[in-house]
């Protein structure tokens, strides 16, 4: 059925590329922030897993879900540094050089 031939506006395609292009243009305006906010969002949920109290540790990896937050002090770091310069360049804040036109205008 999605892969029917089908003319849309004069040009040939598929049901699946229609489908794609629907969703893709629901969520374009959206996706440069959700992924600004959850890229900082793992970074804190890293520290926060790290931090927490090592008895608590046991009852984190019985969930697969928070186990993917519990990564050792080298990529918790890199993490939460790559969530901050995410939200700073969405936001245009802190340091020039993270979000000026030299680095790119994607928003």
């Amino acid at each position: 059925m999605f892969l029917v031939p089908l003319s849309v506006d004069g040009n040939i395609t598929i049901g699946m590329g229609i489908l794609a292009d629907a969703i893709k243009n629901s969520v374009d305006a959206y996706l440069v922030a959700a992924i600004a906010y959850l890229t900082l969002i793992d970074g804190v949920l890293a520290l926060v897993t790290r931090l927490i109290n090592p008895s608590l540790e046991k009852d984190i990896l019985a969930h697969k879900l928070l186990r993917v937050f519990n990564v050792n002090w080298t990529w918790t770091i890199i993490r939460l540094v790559g969530g901050l310069f995410a939200f700073m360049a969405y936001q245009s804040m802190g340091i020039e050089w993270v979000f000026n036109k030299y680095t790119g205008e994607p928003f």
